[in-house]
């Protein structure tokens, strides 16, 4: 055998040993991730199943309120109700803050206020709970029965919580004489439950 032929030859083996160490590092590594593939998706299946359970205890907490939003029927404009579970000790303010965030997503109830508005404070004296908005409140694109909509989400709202008879509304600590022009709100106002949808 010629010195060409053997060198070739040394070459040769010299690659089908590193290809056969290459494909037995590759093969390993295969396994490796394998099997790492398959902890992560236990781990993931073990997180999921967390979750569910966090899911479910999560919704027992809170405090469960109603708060109500536009719906409209075929006859006429009236609230819906939505029910959500708030955390925290100032209800009233938490449940019309989330009056201005508006209806769940996916929802078929509209949003009672722009949601630019903001709200200064509530504070309850003597059953009259004095709700105080800042005066995008006033910024309403509505008519009459619109105007009225708005007013009863925001008294129903507060109405529901224990010591709370009647609502004041106010626009940056004064009060106005509506929010629209069309429903008067200049004295403290009742629940009216004969616009919400049964």
């Amino acid at each position: 055998m010629r010195a060409t032929e053997r060198w070739l030859f040394a070459v040769l083996g010299i690659f089908s040993v590193y290809a056969l160490i290459s494909g037995q590092f590759a093969w390993r590594e295969m396994r490796h991730v394998r099997t790492e593939l398959r902890r992560l998706g236990e781990e993931v299946a073990v997180l999921k199943e967390r979750q569910v359970a966090l899911g479910e205890e999560f919704e027992g907490l809170g405090t469960p309120v109603t708060l109500y939003f536009l719906k409209e029927t075929p006859t006429a404009l009236q609230l819906g109700t939505e029910k959500r579970r708030l955390f925290g000790a100032d209800l009233p303010h938490l449940a019309l803050a989330e009056l201005i965030r508006g209806p769940a997503p996916g929802s078929s109830l509209r949003p009672v206020l722009p949601r630019d508005t903001t709200l200064n404070s509530v504070k309850i004296r003597g059953g009259v709970a004095y709700a105080d908005f800042g005066a995008g409140v006033t910024r309403l694109n509505v008519g009459s029965e619109g105007e009225a909509m708005v007013v009863a989400a925001i008294v129903n709202t507060l109405t529901q919580f224990p010591g709370v008879n009647r609502v004041q509304i106010l626009v940056n600590g004064a009060r106005v004489e509506s929010l629209a022009g069309h429903v008067d709100v200049s004295a403290p106002l009742s629940r009216n439950e004969t616009v919400v949808a049964r």
